[in-house]
């Protein structure tokens, strides 16, 4: 009965050491991780802060070549009730985002 005690007790820490690797293999995974989501978002920031720098310079270039703003830089409107969410959201499920053009009603001369 002690030799089964013994190697039960032997058992017990090997299971107790192997979680307790696995316990911090897991913490450095997730410290990895959060650390890369830390600089994507810095990242993203940054990246960002650089495209409303451009766009600015754009629009200030139009102004002085033009005297107005062209088309393509105009600030958008978001759709009335949206903050644009919902774009992007079928964006990314690939549905379109723009209604279908109907088609015309025939006519007597067609």
């Amino acid at each position: 009965m002690d030799r089964h005690a013994g190697n039960a007790r032997v058992l017990a820490g090997q299971d107790e050491d192997d979680l307790l690797n696995r316990y911090c293999d897991i913490q450095q995974e997730l410290d990895e991780a959060l650390d890369q989501a830390a600089r994507a978002t810095g990242e993203t920031a940054q990246l960002r802060q650089s495209n409303r720098e451009i766009l600015a310079r754009v629009r200030m270039l139009e102004r002085s070549v033009h005297g107005q703003l062209q088309t393509g830089t105009q600030p958008r409107d978001p759709a009335p009730g949206t903050d644009g969410s919902m774009v992007r959201r079928a964006r990314r499920e690939g549905r379109p985002t723009h209604a279908p053009a109907h088609e015309a009603e025939p006519t007597l001369e067609s």
